[in-house]
């Protein structure tokens, strides 16, 4: 038994007087629920309700020194949302993942930048944080649009170990000093969003740690690093690896994403499912199929006409001819 099934597993409660009978039966059913789903700890189910990590252990035990029914409540809600989203399975080796791993391998192998763009919804950032997550020493850094120089180094210096305060300067030599000449790589997602200070400490950084940057964004970023003789010219001339950016997923990859969701629907359905989301692996996974599985569940009949119906009254995507 794991961890956290030892720490979900249901307990015998004496519950306060502050317990109504419902409160009881409620406590006790999201306790079983825990148990039977270890990967949501009660700390992540404090998250979820916004309260303090170590509520739901007292409301649960029932040892809450006053009524728990609103607390108990919110966590129900909490759990119903859980088991309501459809599950994610493994990120698919589309074509798009498999580009991002070549530039994530051939970065990491030359010690040089590789630029891997393509536009909103094709995959990039599912390739490269499951790139991430799978191989070891790789730092995936995920911009915010406000991000300044010493948010970057200071997420860069967590990654490798350094939690310690300094200047801007200190976090760089830190995070240097720990990645020089190893086998790490550095992934920055959202890079379009960069100052270009900080475009420019991570140049620095790839020259003095000698070490791997994948960089990974809209097809505008390009517009920055590209031009020749203008701001970048030292970035650009470190760009190892530097594809066409991406534009839509394949027909092959929208037939791989539709059959792990729907199974074997037939071609005429797949292909109808690609051609309204246009090419885009985000409103295929995570808006039309999402949908379509919902209206199986309530018994609906798959078929082109579903399909189209889904798309038009839920999504408000257009499905006449493209």
């Amino acid at each position: 038994m794991t961890n956290l099934q030892s720490k979900n597993k249901p307990e015998k409660t004496n519950f306060g007087e502050h317990y109504n009978v419902q409160d009881k039966a409620q406590a006790l059913h999201i306790e079983t629920w825990l148990a039977a789903n270890p990967t949501i700890s009660r700390a992540a189910l404090a998250r979820m309700c916004r309260v303090s990590d170590s509520l739901p252990t007292q409301v649960l035990s029932g040892t809450y020194p006053s009524s728990p029914s609103k607390h108990l409540a919110a966590m129900l809600s909490a759990i119903t949302h859980v088991a309501s989203v459809p599950a994610r399975g493994a990120v698919l080796k589309t074509s798009v993942y498999q580009l991002g791993v070549s530039c994530c391998e051939l970065a990491r192998g030359d010690k040089h930048i590789a630029v891997f763009t393509g536009v909103p919804g094709v995959g990039k950032t599912a390739a490269v944080r499951e790139y991430a997550r799978t191989n070891p020493n790789t730092l995936l850094i995920e911009v915010d649009p406000t991000m300044t120089r010493k948010d970057l180094l200071g997420e860069l210096a967590a990654g490798v170990g350094y939690f310690g305060k300094g200047t801007v300067n200190k976090l760089f030599n830190e995070v240097v000093r720990v990645v020089r000449d190893t086998d790490s790589l550095i992934i920055v997602d959202e890079a379009e969003y960069l100052p270009d200070a900080c475009l420019d400490i991570l140049r620095r950084i790839r020259d003095k740690a000698n070490i791997g940057v994948v960089l990974v964004g809209k097809p505008q970023l390009l517009a920055t690093i590209k031009p020749e003789h203008g701001h970048f010219d030292q970035l650009r001339s470190r760009v190892g690896f530097c594809p066409t950016p991406v534009r839509k997923i394949s027909k092959a990859d929208g037939a791989m994403l539709v059959s792990a969701a729907l199974g074997d629907v037939g071609k005429d359905i797949s292909d109808e499912i690609y051609r309204i989301c246009n090419g885009s692996a985000r409103m295929l996974s995570e808006g039309l199929v999402n949908g379509i599985k919902r209206q199986l569940g309530k018994g609906q009949e798959l078929s082109t006409a579903l399909v189209k119906a889904v798309a038009e009254q839920m999504l408000s995507l257009q499905t006449g001819a493209l």
